[in-house]
């Protein structure tokens, strides 16, 4: 983790910094300078634009009664986006844009989920009817087998008995 933390903090800005003075040698500084601040522009307009419309389907999905797992996991590559987008370099601004693609960011949303799954404990809440409330609890079996639920359920009584 340490390692990934220290790329991420000096070799990629490193790296974009390379590429930024190589880029100023080619076009100039001047427009090397407006490139930055025109990607920047337009992909703060484009991420606006993806999450209203993520908003949108996030609103749609819960009024239908789904869970929207991939959408509420893309919001946050959205939001990811921008601030990559945000950041003054040439791989981040194409690592920005093409989480802003939704074909691509969908894509990479069920990857982000499946690994979520894999690291963590997945359980739901449970629902209140009357009295009583009902409290299942759902958990991913440790097997490979991606179709393998456990489901434990219990009923919670709020009368005195």
């Amino acid at each position: 983790m340490l390692f990934k933390l220290m790329f991420i903090l000096v070799v990629v800005p490193l790296v974009e910094l390379a590429l930024l003075f190589k880029v100023a040698d080619l076009i100039g500084g001047w427009e090397t300078f407006w490139l930055v601040v025109f990607t920047g522009i337009v992909g703060s307009i484009l991420a606006r634009h993806e999450g209203g419309r993520t908003w949108l389907r996030i609103q749609h999905q819960l009024q239908a009664g789904r869970l929207p797992t991939i959408d509420i996991v893309g919001a946050g590559l959205i939001f990811a986006a921008g601030l990559l987008l945000l950041t003054p370099g040439i791989i981040t601004d194409m690592a920005g844009f093409a989480m802003l693609v939704p074909p691509l960011r969908r894509s990479l949303a069920a990857v982000v989920l499946r690994s979520l799954k894999k690291r963590f404990h997945i359980s739901t809440g449970g629902a209140k009817s009357g009295n009583e409330s009902y409290g299942v609890h759902r958990s991913r079996s440790d097997h490979r087998d991606d179709q393998a639920i456990e489901v434990e359920a219990e009923v919670i009584s709020d009368e005195k008995e």
